[in-house]
């Protein structure tokens, strides 16, 4: 497992996940965005261009 995180383009961290591959963090990112109440996350993640960043010692 790698940790992953999806960025904006401003490089703001948006949140952290682990998965088995950037495919699947993609996938889970995507789950766990829209699930949060209020500010739609999964939106603006998806207008940023759904940047996905590996951890490098993760």
């Amino acid at each position: 497992m790698k940790k992953y995180t999806a960025i904006r383009k401003n490089g703001s961290a948006i949140m952290d996940t682990y998965a088995t591959d950037i495919a699947d963090a993609e996938r889970v990112i995507g789950i766990l965005l829209r699930g949060r109440p209020g500010i739609d996350y999964y939106k603006m993640w998806e207008e940023d261009g759904k940047l996905i960043l590996e951890a490098k010692n993760g």
